[in-house]
């Protein structure tokens, strides 16, 4: 019967090729839009880390207010003893520094590991094994993603070395290619042991005092809550207990945590997942509005094809199939349907998903996201495409087949009103969540243009970006050291300028530090302190609007924004006079000597908040600035400037690149979420938009050809053609009217959802929804325009005549 049913079914779609192809396409745009965000949203939300119980598995962290802290690898020791607590407690540190393998040096993810740490993971090996608990020595694990783009996949590459500075290690294993660490999305490229890196007669010192981020695998029956309990009553004693000698109690708390925060890490580490996660969630959620729009697009066209076959289906029930048969004969045809669309849905997913990984920002670390259409997305397509065929032919399956013959005959093939009322709902049901997509789509456009638009306080153009790290070992870097880098990039083709600082704008999502300034005697103002070089201000072009920029060898000068100039000195000048500054724990006198714009450092969408500048080698020993973390500016423009810049670097031997891109690709970094929002929101409005027409279209053409008798009749008594086109309009414009009342009444309502991802926007204004109705409106007219014309065309003669 199954059989039978899918052959009658296809003879249906074959005879309807036409609208059969276009019910596909729709069906294959929704399915696509849906398993690829599906895709991106199990990658980053809902896939779990592919170890045994990884639901055993959580994460420790000091924590201070909103700070979280890594925990210091003697308390990890200490944690280690808690064998009631726990099965198994790790750490690990990771930083993207110049690994050398195969005879090539380039920026890697290297992570320094407590040896416990794949056994906590309950990770295998690949290729050879682990880290194992008596690991002291330079041994490594590497990635499959490192095995196979930097060893060639080497099917011999236990005994192999790669190199980092001054340390060689030694490959004993490779990790499977599905799972290489704990940060999701990231592979651990090089694991290599804690000890190679601790050095000198105070090595156990200083291995105590390392900061790890930590794992624990849970014992089997005790709960986490249970394990956060504990934690919290013993984090004092486990500060006092690892505290080292001369620190205080209060410091060694304020550089840890004051207490300690313990959640699940069954999901790996992702930086950027809370901030993606109400997005990607609300576009999954737009997504699925648009299949329902599909799908009662397509149940509205097999509606009025199974209306058209109902004497064929009568002769069916006459001949003694049963109802059931004939509603599976019918739902036969839109599983079909479903299948097809979902077939050529998955080349779109994988097309979408590939472009939708650009939109997931990459922080400082050039590495790839494992995202793509996997098993679990094509069982989500499968489930969908199920789901779609059952939600656009049950209901025209139960409705068609509820006639017997001599109602076939009695009707003589025209349409039942009935059915012309239910088109009519589903058209408005098109109609309300078009309305609503098309606003949410409009919302998120304004906000990215708004965002967009929004002050810097300097400009980006033309200004090439490079984050930098002190290469191991800690080379001294003094003022002669910085002085020949910004000679060599500053003669450079096409160069105009060149600065460094400790950060550029736009380098973070999140500017980790604060400090303080204020007047002697007093109030005190929570401001961010940041450290530059001489002509930073001008390479980055921005204004100052007081004063002057630093000159070479200032010790005890600050330069303030105007944020803070106005919360320390109102209207009044600050040119030459002196605040006290602090900055983690120092504190410093300084006199102001200029007075620069607002420099955003971390969102376009952030308000101005008051910061301070320092001299950078003014704060730092050598030792100090050679090791830190700094960014280079330069303004300047020319084919190969980037390469030239990495290889004056490279000549100099103190520094290697992290990244290097130009500060306007920073700035579209910290704008990626309003961007993806913005575009697939807005293609999900056009797809409604252009589904929504169909809709409209057919539900006039459908009105139409109902009543093609009347309209004869009231052509031939002589009735103006333009009022049988009102006759023909009103429908449509009752439809219209009560699909956008209720879209528009959601969208008023998913307002409050979405007013915290707007921007420069009041989510009760209503121009936005007055323009959503407006677009529907026009497209409900184009749409209708070709049938009322063929309806109001009608030689009344010929008609009459055929009925």
């Amino acid at each position: 019967m199954i059989t039978h049913g899918l052959r009658t079914a296809w003879r249906g779609i074959w005879r309807t090729r036409a609208s059969s192809a276009l019910a596909v396409a729709l069906i294959a745009s929704a399915i696509g839009l849906n398993t690829a965000i599906f895709a991106i949203c199990d990658a980053i939300l809902l896939r779990k880390l592919p170890v045994p119980s990884p639901d055993r598995l959580v994460r420790i962290n000091g924590i201070s207010g909103n700070t979280f802290y890594p925990v210091p690898y003697g308390m990890v020791q200490r944690l280690r003893e808690r064998t009631d607590l726990f099965a198994g407690v790790s750490g690990w540190s990771d930083t993207p520094q110049p690994v050398e393998a195969g005879g090539q040096t380039a920026v890697a993810l290297l992570v320094r590991a407590d040896s416990e740490i794949h056994r906590v993971m309950g990770a295998r090996a690949r290729i050879g094994r682990l880290l194992e608990k008596t690991d002291r020595g330079p041994v490594a694990v590497i990635s499959s993603q490192f095995w196979r783009e930097r060893l060639n996949g080497d099917p011999q590459v236990l005994g192999r070395t790669v190199r980092s500075g001054e340390h060689v290690f030694t490959i004993v294993g490779v990790m499977p290619e599905e799972f290489s660490g704990m940060n999701a999305n990231v592979s651990w490229d090089v694991t290599v042991p804690l000890d190679p890196f601790v050095e000198g007669a105070k090595s156990q010192d200083a291995k105590a005092r390392l900061p790890l981020d930590t794992v624990a695998r849970l014992r089997d029956g005790v709960a986490p809550e249970a394990v956060r309990r504990e934690l919290q009553a013993m984090w004092p004693r486990l500060v006092a207990e690892s505290l080292p000698p001369g620190t205080s109690v209060e410091e060694w708390r304020a550089a840890w945590g004051r207490t300690v925060r313990v959640e699940s890490a069954s999901h790996g580490l992702f930086f950027w997942r809370d901030a993606y996660r109400g997005p990607l969630a609300l576009l999954l959620g737009m997504a699925g509005l648009v299949l329902l729009i599909v799908s009662s697009n397509v149940a509205a066209v097999l509606l009025v094809r199974g209306l058209n076959r109902q004497r064929e289906l009568a002769i069916r029930a006459a001949l003694g199939a049963g109802r059931s048969r004939l509603v599976l004969m019918a739902i036969s045809e839109s599983l079909l349907l479903a299948l097809a669309g979902a077939a050529l849905g998955l080349p779109l997913a994988r097309w979408i998903t590939v472009r939708g990984v650009g939109f997931l920002p990459m922080g400082n670390v050039p590495f790839h996201y494992r995202v793509g259409v996997d098993a679990r997305a094509l069982a989500f397509a499968a489930v969908l495409s199920l789901l779609t065929g059952l939600a656009c032919g049950l209901l025209p399956a139960l409705r068609t087949t509820r006639i017997t013959l001599a109602d076939a005959i009695r009707n003589g093939g025209t349409l039942s009103p009935r059915v012309g009322a239910a088109r009519c709902v589903l058209v408005a049901l098109q109609v309300a969540l078009s309305a609503l997509l098309l606003t949410t789509s409009l919302w998120f456009a304004a906000t990215l243009a708004g965002v967009s638009a929004a002050p810097l306080g300097f400009r980006p153009e033309g200004v090439l970006a490079v984050s930098v790290q002190g290469k191991p070992p800690d080379f001294a870097s003094g003022p002669e050291y910085f002085d020949e880098l910004l000679r060599r990039l500053r003669i450079l083709p096409g160069v105009e300028r060149a600065s460094l600082a400790n950060q550029s704008p736009m380098q973070f999502a999140i500017y980790g530090e604060m400090g303080e300034a204020s007047l002697p005697g007093g109030t005190t103002v929570a401001a961010e302190p940041h450290c530059v070089f001489p002509d930073y201000f001008a390479t980055l072009g921005a204004p100052l609007f007081e004063g002057r920029d630093f000159q070479p060898r200032d010790e005890r000068a600050t330069v303030i924004n105007e944020q803070l100039r106005r919360r320390l000195f109102g209207a009044q000048s600050a040119a030459g006079r002196i605040v006290r500054l602090t900055s983690g724990h120092r504190t410093t006198e300084a006199q102001v000597v200029g007075v620069v714009a607002d420099v955003k450092y971390t969102s376009p969408r952030e308000a101005a908040v008051p910061a301070f500048y320092l001299a950078c080698l003014a704060q730092w020993t050598p030792r100090e600035a050679g090791r830190a973390g700094m960014a280079i500016a330069i303004r300047g423009a020319g084919a190969g400037l980037d390469r030239a810049v990495r290889q004056e670097i490279d000549r100099l031997g103190r520094q290697y690149v992290v990244r290097s891109a130009p500060l306007s690709a920073w700035v579209g970094q910290r704008i990626l979420r309003e961007r993806m929002l913005a575009l697939l929101s807005s293609v999900f409005g056009a797809v409604t938009l252009a589904v929504a027409a169909l809709g409209l279209y057919g539900m006039v053409a459908f009105a139409a050809a109902s009543r093609r008798r009347e309209i004869a009749i009231r052509i031939a008594l002589g009735a103006p053609r333009n009022r049988v086109a009102q006759l023909v309009f009103r429908e449509i414009l009752l439809v219209l009217a009560g699909g956008l009342a209720v879209g528009l009444g959601a969208a008023a309502f998913g307002a409050k959802v979405i007013a915290s991802y707007l921007f420069g926007l009041r989510p009760a204004d209503p121009s936005i929804p007055v323009l959503a109705a407006a677009l529907l409106a026009v497209t409900a007219t184009v749409a209708a325009v070709v049938p009322v014309r063929r309806a109001t065309s009608l030689d009344p003669t010929a008609v009459l005549r055929a009925e």
